[in-house]
């Protein structure tokens, strides 16, 4: 597990710092969790990784279909032109899987996209001085670009440990 909470920090700090989480971070982490759960026979984690990895794809090649279906169940469309996550986002999340499996990496998403929602809301505000720029914000009038990758790795690592913990 080690490995995958030094790529958290690690891709937390290019995500936050350049807007990038690089490969030459997810793509040995993500083959050294391979290899660990080969000599393990935990073959469930490698289809954690597949599933979690075929989620966050639909979220990164389909920007406008998951704008739609966002909007169909009444939550904030993407802006147009923008994507909801990108590509060193899947590959973060598909790495974690390896080590957690794919429900913490799923909760975690959620916990991770509401703690981004509230955080950010919160430093719009204070920026502002205003509540209705964070009802703005809310309602997708406004788009501002979020590193993603430390809500998402700190959302995982938190529900991985409560489901360690049997909460």
């Amino acid at each position: 597990m080690l490995p995958a909470i030094l790529l958290v920090i690690v891709a937390s700090y290019t995500d936050i710092k350049e807007g990038k989480i690089y490969n030459k971070h997810t793509i040995p982490v993500f083959i050294i969790g391979i290899i660990l759960a080969v000599i393990q026979k935990r073959y469930d984690l490698i289809l954690s990784a597949v599933i979690a990895f075929g989620f966050f794809y639909v979220f990164f090649a389909f920007p406008r279909f998951v704008s739609k279906l966002a909007t169909a169940f009444g939550a904030v469309p993407v802006p147009e032109g923008k994507r909801a996550m990108g590509g060193g986002d899947v590959k973060l999340a598909t790495a974690l899987a390896v080590y957690t499996g794919y429900l913490p990496v799923l909760y975690g998403t959620a916990l991770g996209a509401l703690a981004a929602i509230m955080i950010n809301g919160i430093k719009l505000w204070r920026a502002t001085g205003t509540p209705q720029s964070v009802l703005y914000l809310a309602a997708g009038k406004i788009s501002q670009p979020v590193a993603f990758g430390p809500y998402l790795g700190l959302g995982v690592l938190v529900c991985w440990f409560l489901e360690i913990l049997y909460l």
